[in-house]
């Protein structure tokens, strides 16, 4: 219960500060502000292993450099390499799950630059191209998305740090509160679920010798109740940073999507001023005349994950921003035209990503 009161405490904090303080802070000073709230987290939660995210996100800003200078290399594949592999090397002592979670998402983020930088588009926007160390470094430890996700892609990220679709926070807080309608709920799922069904008496011997076939089934299934509330909890806590801060939101006619962001981005951002104006998109100005949405950030749908009615539905509704990116970076770039080869090496890269971390403790013990 430790690890799950710190979750929602710092995620609470980082919500509080977006609904409170952001809105009062001169974008100048966005960068520099949610860095230093996600430093003071990642070292709070972390200790010393705040350490191994300096040290990737170090390598991923030299590899990064290199390849600006020397074109030697394809950036996409060395950079999930080094982002894997570090993720590889940690997880055979890491023992705090703080680390582990910011870990995770770290990796997904620096090896996600290679694909983000190697785009055509992105090829031709000289600002995105060719970013500065200091906005990877901001990237890479902003608090929103920190603890617990969802993946944001750094142009997201930096849709927002520039203003590209300024907000209020009378806009964003519909979004927030639909959110936080979901709490009572899952917090009364969760206890309930541990009070019905505690986990340690189902880790005894006497337990599976003398339960019978029907009693086991119902009390995994209570079991399963509690883990998916507490899964939900932290989902959309983490949502409702972002929301509270005003990353992820875009005007609702952009057609925005889980974790990709806008579809037309780049059509309507192109266009000539008097277009704009129709829009009423002016880069930087609060979009207070039009529908805005949070689907970009969006990363769990709960009715999709409980009515869904196949299970191919119900995965296409749960920690969506992470099927993104490995739709991206694995299933979209893998060598080989055979769907069912490229939907097994993505599988087996998001089990990595997921379990290996649990495979380690193991052979600990």
């Amino acid at each position: 219960m430790n690890d799950e009161f710190f979750y929602v405490t710092f995620l609470t904090i980082h919500i509080v500060f977006g609904v409170t303080h952001i809105d009062k802070i001169p974008k100048a000073y966005h960068r520099n502000v949610c860095t230093l709230i996600g430093l003071v987290t990642s070292v709070l939660l972390t200790g010393w292993d705040f350490v191994h995210q300096l040290a990737l996100c170090s390598l991923t800003i030299v590899t990064i450099v290199l390849h600006r200078q020397t074109k030697a290399f394809n950036l996409y594949p060395l950079l999930n390499c080094i982002a894997f592999g570090y993720l590889f090397y940690f997880r055979f002592y890491c023992a705090n799950n703080f680390s582990n979670m910011i870990m995770m998402m770290l990796a997904l983020r620096m090896g996600g630059l290679g694909v983000e930088l190697s785009e055509p588009e992105v090829r031709t926007d000289s600002a995105l191209y060719e970013t500065s160390i200091k906005d990877i470094v901001h990237y890479a430890f902003s608090y929103i998305g920190l603890l617990a996700g969802p993946y944001i892609r750094f142009r997201t990220f930096m849709d927002f740090m520039d203003g590209v679709c300024s907000t209020t926070f009378v806009q964003r807080k519909p979004f927030l509160m639909f959110r936080l309608a979901y709490f009572p709920i899952f917090i009364t799922m969760f206890f309930a679920s541990i009070y019905i069904a505690p986990i340690q008496p189902a880790k005894t011997a006497e337990f599976h010798d003398e339960s019978g076939f029907f009693y086991t089934v119902w009390y995994m299934w209570v079991m399963f109740v509690g883990f998916r509330a507490r899964l939900y909890i932290g989902f959309l806590l983490a949502e409702c940073s972002c929301i509270a801060s005003g990353l992820g939101a875009y005007p609702e006619h952009w057609v925005n999507r889980s974790g990709e962001g806008p579809k037309f981005r780049k059509i309507l951002t192109d266009g000539d001023a008097d277009r704009q104006r129709e829009l009423n998109q002016l880069p930087g100005e609060p979009v207070q005349q039009q529908a805005i949405d949070f689907n970009t950030v969006c990363n769990v749908d709960v009715w999709g994950c409980e009515g869904s009615p196949t299970l191919k539905e119900t995965m296409r509704s749960w920690n969506q921003t992470v099927q993104y990116w490995l739709a991206v970076n694995c299933y979209k770039r893998a060598p080989f035209n055979n769907r069912s080869i490229r939907m097994g090496i993505t599988l087996i890269i998001s089990a990595f990503w997921h379990g290996f971390g649990q495979t380690m403790e193991n052979l600990h013990e």
